[in-house]
């Protein structure tokens, strides 16, 4: 954030090192069940330990459920609950299925702070031949009020971001040169390595 008019730290995402999404970051993949059941302590086993792809723990990003196709596999219309923190302070969010058949990743309704999930409720399925698996997606500020800065100075591909009216946009970057815009949120970049500040 903003300090006597001086941004007080700064980070970079890297191209190619999945900072953007970490489908399995809370927890790997895991059958269905024919009740409602919840997960939590060792049982949120993600690679990376319920972390984003590059372990950025100091900020947000929209918990995941990814289904793995399966015909009549799963509930059309339930639901998955994350519970966590948000900005410090307690939250949940939600998620819902949308196919019977999967095949699909679904965002939750909003941010959690990366690394706060502590437990996960999912409503009953028809049984035991679907498969879900938990992660995370695109990053957010983590303290209240602020937008970030980011810098691209180089590169040949695009970064997708919401602005602070949440207007989506993506800057496609052609040649060298630096391009810089106030963001609410990343949602992914190409070919590219951004520098955030904050």
């Amino acid at each position: 954030m903003l300090r006597n008019g001086l941004f007080t730290r700064s980070f970079t995402l890297a191209k190619a090192s999945g900072h953007y999404s970490d489908p399995d970051g809370i927890k790997t993949s895991v059958a269905t069940v024919a009740e409602d059941v919840s997960y939590s302590g060792s049982a949120l086993d993600g690679v990376g330990a319920n972390t984003c792809g590059g372990g950025f723990n100091a900020l947000a990003s929209w918990p995941t459920v990814s289904t793995a196709a399966q015909a009549a596999g799963y509930e059309a219309d339930s639901t998955v609950t994350f519970t966590g923190t948000f900005q410090g302070v307690p939250a949940t969010r939600t998620a819902t299925i949308v196919e019977a058949n999967g095949g699909e990743t679904l965002i939750a309704d909003g941010p959690l702070d990366i690394g706060s999930v502590t437990q996960i409720d999912i409503q009953e399925q028809p049984g035991t031949d679907g498969t879900f698996t938990f992660g995370w997606t695109d990053l957010t500020p983590r303290t209240p009020d602020t937008a970030w800065m980011v810098v691209v100075r180089s590169g040949i591909g695009s970064i997708t971001v919401q602005s602070e009216t949440l207007d989506q946009d993506t800057i496609t970057l052609q040649a060298d040169g630096e391009h810089k815009a106030w963001v609410k949120r990343i949602l992914d970049a190409t070919e590219v390595d951004v520098t955030v500040y904050e």
